[in-house]
């Protein structure tokens, strides 16, 4: 479709909002965001779904105004809890298709003021079935057939990927001039996230996007970065934003940031180094100077040498004075300095009792019968049910495959089998081993109800080693950021007793920030026990060090057996 001329930006003016229970989220924020196709980034916990949510008008800011070129259209999180929506629902072309087909009846024919009605509904869109499946094609997801009879599938039949692409493709026909999106890659496998990249570059108009997929932001024209104006007792003290070119602009703007702090720094550890060793030998000159003041003194008048070492005495105090100043100045500097260098989140997975000795068996089970898919074997070899199924400590498999493959079914399967404490962190934070968070609790008493024996202190130094430090702690679980209730999630596993050996990971970079994912990922390396991960982040699997792989792919057809 050709590209829309749009409004220029959405345009953020001096925007305050606070939670009802007076939690400040932004105060005095401006920014604008270019036309085109934009990914707003930061750190979780910022407030980038509550800015989208502003610009959607769903939250009335308590001052400031947005300014948007028309009302955006916003991407449903619910699509598949739909269970009467159909495709062409999600298309925009069920009105249409219903008014062609009760026009062509003949028998009863319709009266002819609702033949006018019916002319009224079509308009010129009575290729709609046809213009519906080729969108479909073009920009739907490769699982689905673009043919007629797919228009009637009901959404509650496809996998969240497929409604999610569906939709997309629903919300481009429409033309929109500005359309918001919040985390639209998550759960998506490897060909759904490159067809969602692909639909994003192509847009008919402006498009918002909230995500930390890399490939997004990859292919995003402009970035938005939300980022805290200070940190203040552990948490963002203020928000302010910055606007890039592009991911590789912002890469270069980082990379020379983070040089000019490091000689920054240099500089400072170098000045405070020199006022040192100053103040030292100005201690020695003046050492020397009293020594031999003494001695001259012997031959002076009494009344003569008192004035003199009072007078040295005092330029002494001067000096002194003079060089502490300096010596605290060049201090503070190198302080500053390394404030200004980029501080990377540290997350620690490696808790006592989380480790297990090479070659220890931490899952012994055979492949069940599924019912969506079969399982491929590193050598590409499918492996029939009854086969084998063994994980040993410690090592890292990766469960792939395309979404409904049945991934999560497996697991259910197969973890009963573990010969050792095992925790899993499924995709819908909160709900481990279907225990629900309370999410009017903080994330410290959330840890401490559902592990008893924590005490407060081992309680704090867990949540600590997942970069939950100072306030955050006591801030309630259910006004996180996705990333950290997924950290107070994984703490609850980790912190277990008997501690897991075997940690099963669905999805886990969803809602994490870049800085997380890094984090997580070189974490996740470093962890003494077994690993099962369930990812389409490419580049985590790379990080962790995937020793195996258990791939779904799609059940074997009939021709398939005798071929």
């Amino acid at each position: 479709m050709p590209k829309k001329s749009v409004a220029p930006s959405v345009v953020i003016d001096h925007l305050s909002f606070s939670f009802a229970d007076g939690t400040p989220v932004f105060s005095d924020l401006s920014l604008t965001f270019p036309s085109g196709f934009t990914a707003l980034m930061g750190a979780n916990g910022l407030g980038k779904s509550v800015l989208l949510r502003l610009i959607a008008g769903q939250l009335t800011p308590d001052t400031g105004h947005i300014s948007v070129p028309s009302p955006p259209v916003v991407l449903p999180q619910d699509l598949t809890l739909q269970a009467d929506t159909t495709v062409a629902d999600l298309l925009g072309v069920t009105d249409v298709l219903a008014a062609i087909e009760e026009l062509s009846r003949t028998d009863p024919a319709p009266e002819p003021d609702r033949v006018a009605e019916l002319l009224e509904i079509i308009g010129d869109q009575w290729d709609a079935e046809d213009s519906a499946c080729a969108d479909l094609a073009a920009h739907g997801p490769v699982s689905l057939p673009a043919e007629p009879g797919t228009l009637r599938r009901a959404v509650s039949t496809l996998s969240g990927g497929e409604a999610m692409l569906v939709a997309l493709v629903g919300l481009r026909r429409g033309q929109p001039q500005l359309t918001l999106l919040d985390e639209p890659s998550n759960n998506l496998d490897e060909g759904a996230r490159s067809r969602l990249v692909e639909s994003l570059s192509d847009w008919p108009g402006s498009v918002i996007v909230v995500t930390h997929d890399r490939a997004l932001l990859r292919a995003a024209e402009h970035l938005v970065e939300l980022k805290p104006a200070r940190i203040r007792r552990g948490r963002p003290d203020g928000v302010v934003s910055e606007t890039f070119g592009g991911w590789d602009a912002r890469e270069r703007v980082l990379t020379e940031r983070q040089e000019s702090a490091e000689r920054r720094l240099a500089r400072a550890q170098s000045d405070l180094r020199h006022e040192k060793q100053a103040r030292e030998a100005e201690q020695a000159r003046a050492s020397r100077s009293a020594a031999q003041g003494r001695k001259a003194a012997e031959n002076m008048p009494k009344i003569l040498a008192q004035t003199l070492k009072r007078k040295a005495e005092a330029n002494t105090a001067d000096t002194r004075a003079t060089r502490d100043a300096r010596v605290g100045d060049a201090a503070a500097e190198v302080g500053a300095a390394r404030e200004a260098l980029k501080e990377l989140i540290s997350i620690d997975v490696n808790l006592p009792g989380t480790r297990v000795g090479a070659g220890t068996v931490v899952v012994s089970s055979i492949v069940p019968e599924l019912v969506t898919g079969r399982i491929v074997a590193d050598d590409g070899v499918p492996l029939p049910p009854g086969a084998p199924l063994t994980v040993r400590g410690p090592e890292c498999v990766a469960l792939s495959g395309p979404n409904g493959a049945g991934k999560s079914t497996l697991l259910e399967q197969v973890l009963p089998d573990a010969s050792v404490p095992f925790g899993v962190l499924s995709q819908r934070t909160g709900s481990t081993a279907g225990e629900e968070l309370d999410p009017d609790r903080s994330a410290l008493e959330n840890l401490l109800d559902r592990v008893p024996a924590l005490t407060q202190g081992h309680a704090r130094d867990v949540l600590a080693k997942l970069a939950l430090r100072g306030e955050r702690v006591h801030q309630s679980y259910g006004s996180l950021s996705g990333g950290e209730r997924f950290r107070v999630d994984l703490a609850r596993i980790l912190a277990a007793t008997p501690a897991p050996q075997l940690l099963v990971l669905d999805e886990p970079t969803n809602d994490l920030d870049l800085d997380s994912v890094e984090a997580l990922a070189s974490a996740l390396a470093d962890f003494g026990g077994a690993l099962i991960l369930v990812s389409h982040d490419t580049e985590l699997l790379e990080t962790v060090g995937v020793t195996r792989t258990w791939e779904l792919v799609e059940p074997v057809t009939a021709s398939e057996e005798l071929s």
